[in-house]
């Protein structure tokens, strides 16, 4: 058994996110789509966009959702499952903990406090996605600032 499942079952939801990604990256957004369109690496400005369009209510296309998610899994995986931080002379860090899917409740505390960045940074205590009804937007858009830069945003995942 590996991470609680048998080895088989593994190798199956593998197979299937191999798949998903593949499917995904031959996908083409065609000129219909009008809306956000995502480059790798994440930048910052690419997050800030982010917030704006997910404000209006909009849906982000399946592909880069998928790419989204691509990366952050592949950035998770080198990742320590204990991440130790020291907050340096001039930085701030914002504890947030327990959103719940509550997205407006996410960008009131970017609101407030400011966005992630090298010297306003985050540490957000698991429960990002449960109960509320925008669990994918938040997801993505923690995601997001986490790949666009690293130290600006930790997560505890739980």
């Amino acid at each position: 058994m590996t991470g609680g499942l048998p080895v088989a079952e593994d190798k199956l939801s593998a197979a299937v996110r191999e798949r998903v990604v593949k499917d995904a990256h031959a996908m083409e957004v065609g000129p219909e789509y009008k809306g956000l369109r995502l480059s790798f690496p994440m930048t910052m400005d690419q997050c800030h966009d982010l917030i704006a369009y997910f404000k209006g209510g909009n849906v982000l296309h399946y592909k880069y959702v998928v790419q989204v998610l691509e990366h952050f899994a592949t950035a998770m995986a080198k990742a320590e499952t204990l991440v130790e931080t020291t907050v340096a002379k001039g930085e701030r860090l914002a504890v947030v903990g327990d959103t719940h899917g509550q997205l407006q409740d996410l960008y009131s505390i970017f609101t407030i406090n400011g966005t992630p960045d090298e010297r306003n940074r985050y540490l957000v205590n698991g429960d990002f996605v449960d109960r509320g009804r925008y669990g994918a937007e938040i997801a993505i858009t923690l995601f997001c600032f986490h790949l666009a830069n690293p130290h600006s945003l930790l997560m505890n995942r739980g």
